[in-house]
């Protein structure tokens, strides 16, 4: 897996398709070298329910949920204890990105290294 893209949700439900269907179109992800992680942090929306209807049928979106509210930054640390990336990148739910974004900057770091 060469990136994986952290997603941090919280009463978003209204932005998370789009955000979702963003990341999938990305190059990366349509040759399987990105995975989607969604961190829905005690969100009072539906969020669970979109990323399953996604899940059926892309197998590299996961999902975590917490009980309660977290910070963005304690969301994203559960997120990356699960990542197989090379690289990590954060997508908020209103961001959206080039097809190509993804697979450039990686490609970029491939060859700073």
């Amino acid at each position: 897996m060469k990136v994986s893209a952290l997603v941090s949700t919280y009463n978003s439900s209204n932005f998370l398709p789009g955000c979702i269907d963003d990341l999938i179109g990305q190059t990366l992800f349509q040759k399987g070298e990105m995975e989607i992680i969604v961190i829905d942090s005690g969100s009072e929306e539906n969020e669970e329910e979109i990323i399953k209807s996604f899940q059926i049928i892309h197998r590299n979106i996961l999902y975590l949920s917490t009980p309660k509210r977290e910070s963005l930054y304690s969301a994203w640390n559960r997120g990356i204890e699960i990542t197989n990336g090379i690289y990590l990148c954060n997508a908020n739910t209103d961001d959206r990105h080039k097809e190509d974004c993804l697979e450039r900057l990686s490609d970029a770091l491939d060859q700073d290294c």
